[in-house]
């Protein structure tokens, strides 16, 4: 069977993905032996948390894409991120801090265990409004 998985902390040294480039590699691979023909890497955006882990994003991606370009020629792998809804991610999703995922219309929101599903469903239309219909 072949999948998409559209979201994965595989890169290395971002958040809680894994320490180093050998680990993220066996990442890769065991996710390609399950099946998994395109990859989505949803590092995690909360910079009051994580800080601002574009630079090391970047650095991480650059790596996995050349592993997977080499290693795995059938296999796709894309770049979005797991945004944790707060009252200024509007704003870091404009200024691109963010990624869609691979650039598109989509984003993978993420909302806190507190939060109650009439919050979710207006933080949601705030977003589209805001962010995606602009």
């Amino acid at each position: 069977m072949r999948y998409a998985d559209i979201h994965t902390h595989i890169l290395f040294g971002v958040d809680d993905g894994p320490s180093d480039i050998e680990e993220m590699r066996k990442l890769i691979e065991l996710s390609y032996e399950d099946g998994a023909r395109i990859l989505c890497a949803t590092p995690h955006m909360r910079p009051e948390f994580w800080g601002d882990p574009s630079e090391a994003v970047r650095r991480a991606f650059a790596e996995a894409s050349s592993y997977v370009q080499q290693t795995f020629p059938d296999m796709q792998l894309f770049l979005g991120s797991e945004i944790r809804y707060h009252q200024n991610c509007l704003q870091w999703i404009q200024e691109g801090r963010c990624s869609s995922i691979n650039g598109g219309r989509y984003i993978l929101l993420e909302f806190s265990d507190q939060v109650i599903p009439e919050q979710i469903t207006d933080a949601c239309r705030r977003v589209l409004q805001k962010v995606i219909y602009r």
